[in-house]
């Protein structure tokens, strides 16, 4: 017979490797889902407007703007122009994992980093924004977070306040 403290690890283990491949992202609280493939701490991020980036997005298609259905030029037109670091970084990665082009997906995560800023204490910010496929081709903003890089001695992460 297996002890208690046995028979919880199997448990735990088995929830945790059930579920790490069928992580909605879209599900996550806005901490987790920022910090999904990356090392660095985050205390807290800010939400930005979804609806907001998917008006935008919704206009430029209207007004014939071809970069409105590919999720990394959408993810550097949505953020905001004014990036000052010497190195900007942008990554989509498709849901499910097995994605391929010109497979239907679930949904795309396309995060924005602007890093490298000349800075006592902020030294870049990061954007993840979520977008979803619609029934007529185009994408709509899911999600959509923010957060500024925090660096200094002995402490590196990301936060929405201000850094000390």
């Amino acid at each position: 017979m297996k002890t208690p403290a046995a028979a919880l690890a199997a448990l735990t283990l088995l929830a945790c490797t059930a579920g790490a491949s069928t992580v909605n992202e879209l599900e996550l609280p806005d901490i987790s889902a920022f910090a999904v493939g990356i090392e660095t701490n985050v205390r807290s991020v800010e939400t930005l407007d979804a609806d907001a980036l998917t008006d935008s997005l919704r206009a430029a298609d209207a007004r014939g703007e071809t970069w409105t259905v590919e999720p990394l030029r959408v993810g550097l037109e949505l953020v905001p122009r004014r990036l000052v670091g010497r190195r900007r970084t942008v990554e989509a990665r498709y849901a499910p994992g097995e994605w391929e082009p010109g497979r239907p997906f679930s949904w795309v995560r396309v995060t924005v980093e602007d890093g490298g800023w000349l800075d006592d204490s902020v030294t870049g910010v990061r954007y993840v924004l979520w977008l979803v496929p619609c029934g007529d081709g185009s994408l709509r903003v899911r999600r959509a977070l923010r957060a500024h890089l925090c660096d200094r001695p002995y402490w590196r992460y990301y936060s929405a306040d201000p850094c000390p």
